[in-house]
Parts: C-alpha cells; structure tokens; sequence
C-alpha cells in the first residue's frame, strides 16, 4: 500500500485533469480519529461532479484503494476511502458547508480541543439499570399512595376558597326529607 501522500497526489491530479475548482487538501490526522486527509473541490454541473467522483475511484484503485464508499446528494458528492475522505460541491453547497473553515488552519488547533491538565472530567451517566426501578418497587409505592391521592385529586378539582362536597351527608339530608313527604301524617296533594 502507498503511502498516504501519493495516494492524495493521485486524488489531486484526477480532480486537476477534470478541471475541478479549488481544490484544497486538509490534513486531519491530529484532528479527527476518522480520517487524516480531506481534499474539498468544486464542479460546477452535475456531470463534472459525477465524472470527478468515476475517475477518482479509478485513481485510488491504481494505488489498492478498492473499499471506497460513496455517498451522493444534489449538491455534494462523498468519497470515503478509509484515511481519506474526498467532498466533492457545487458552489453554493461548498459555500454553505465551510468544511475549510470547520478543519482548515484556521480551525482551532488540537490544543484547544484537549482537556487542560487538572480538569476533572464530567463522571459518566449512570447505568440504565439506575433509571429503571423494579416493578415490585412501583407497585408497593403506588399502594402506599393511592389514599393519600384520592384526597388530593378532590382538592385539585376544587379552586382555592372553592368548598370541597362531602357526599354523604348531602345524600342523608335528600332521603330524610323524601321519607317525610311519603310519611302517612302529611296531607296529600289535590289533584288540579
């Protein structure tokens, strides 16, 4: 296998002879764990970018390349071949991704993105197990609950101020007096 920087030179001179524009390769290596090098370029129409895509699978195939995966939108086709990762734009998407500016030199440098010595890193999230209680935990919580529930939904429907019904008695009091209407001692009403 080549070393990688053949491999980028041939990738290179495959977009230069299609006539890509702008052609920028980017070294990753001390960036990003997913590749080393990105080369970005720009086509103009849609058969050039298709056309750059075709030719640098056979380029990267002259050097062992074979596994290369390929993904494509309207605006953007991706080229990736392990330790290198080919972006290939129209204009407008080229200047709406900025991948120059997000791994170019002008990105921050790996020093920034490194902890400081003496930082503690945040502790990791608690296992799944944590967030699941048992089911017999629930259900014995849900028991103890349930009375003290029953009262506080009756406030709940209540406003403040607002008096809370006590059923029983209400009931009581209506039977009461029916029983006395049907009571022999009172005098019965005349039909009209």
């Amino acid at each position: 296998m080549p070393h990688l920087d053949v491999i980028v030179q041939s990738a290179v001179r495959s977009l230069e002879d299609d006539k890509a524009e702008d052609v920028v390769v980017l070294d990753v290596a001390s960036r990003a764990a997913f590749a080393d090098r990105i080369i970005v370029a720009t086509g103009l129409a849609d058969r050039q970018i298709q056309a750059m895509a075709a030719h640098l699978e056979k380029a990267l195939a002259e050097h062992g390349i074979r596994r290369i995966r390929t993904e494509t939108s309207a605006d953007w086709v991706l080229l990736d071949a392990g330790d290198l990762i080919v972006h290939l734009f129209k204009p407008e998407a080229r200047a709406n991704y900025r991948l120059e500016k997000m791994w170019g030199p002008d990105s921050p440098p790996p020093d920034d993105l490194v902890m400081p010595a003496g930082d503690v890193p945040p502790e990791p999230p608690p296992a799944e197990d944590d967030f699941i209680p048992s089911l017999e935990a629930f259900e014995d919580e849900e028991d103890e609950d349930d009375d003290e529930d029953d009262e506080d939904d009756a406030d709940s429907l209540n406003g403040p101020g607002d008096p809370v019904d006590e059923p029983d008695d209400d009931e009581d009091d209506e039977d009461d007096e029916e029983e006395e209407d049907e009571s022999p001692d009172a005098p019965e009403e005349e039909p009209r």
